[in-house]
């Protein structure tokens, strides 16, 4: 139970620093343009890990898996982190640090959803106090910033959509953890990789180029 808790600790300290991290890093790189960077090289880090796994119960990855790992890798690392990178541009990042933190309020009704889980009585009133805290915290009344706001509850809805997901791939397939993460985090960024490479074909450069609001989003640079 204390490493447990002590796990908790650490990933909490870790994650609160990324909105701040990220908005330091968005006046430098585009925005997924650093997903790619920085899920690239978590995949590698972890990759020792989930190899050593994988050895242990004497299994190779099939197609199921890869597939399971392409749809994850799609909504954590394309949509969910996109949303979160843009929301950050868009407004201040202890705003976004407050709302993509009810994710797993999301979570909890897509588990009821997908893997029948029900809601208890303290699991209710556990919501209800998040949500009332979130609304003090951020104070809607004082929001001005509103497409910062969606994106960055659309962040937060995506990513508890991926964490059940996973949950549900990890015990149906067979995997921990750390290889869950690890491979879907690979199959993000190499989705991630094609579809910035899209946007360096003529046509779709020019056709992006076009618009306003999609133009920073032509000829995404990858180093």
């Amino acid at each position: 139970m204390k490493k447990v808790s002590l796990y908790i600790i650490l990933g909490t300290l870790l994650f609160s620093s990324m909105e701040i991290v990220l908005k330091l890093a968005g006046s430098t790189f585009h925005p997924l343009q650093l997903n790619l960077i920085r899920f690239t090289i978590g995949a590698f880090v972890l990759l020792p890990f989930a190899w050593h796994r994988l050895r242990q119960q004497k299994r190779h990855i099939v197609w199921k898996d890869g597939l399971l790992f392409a749809v994850t890798g799609f909504i954590c690392v394309i949509v969910s982190m996109t949303f979160f990178q843009l929301a950050i541009e868009q407004t201040k990042a202890s705003t976004v640090a407050v709302l993509f933190s009810c994710n797993p309020l999301f979570a909890i009704v897509f588990a009821l959803v997908f893997l029948k889980e029900k809601i208890t009585r303290i699991t209710t009133i556990s919501l209800s106090l998040s949500i009332v805290g979130l609304l003090f915290i951020v104070n809607p009344f004082e929001l001005h910033d509103g497409l910062g706001i969606t994106f960055a509850l659309l962040a937060a809805a995506t990513f508890g959509l991926y964490s059940i997901l996973s949950r549900w791939g990890s015990k149906r397939r067979g995997f921990n953890g750390l290889t869950m993460t690890c491979f879907t985090f690979f199959a993000g960024a190499f989705e991630l990789l094609l579809l910035i490479g899209l946007t360096h074909i003529p046509f779709i450069k020019s056709a992006l180029s076009s618009h306003k609001q999609l133009a920073e989003f032509a000829a995404i640079p990858i180093f």
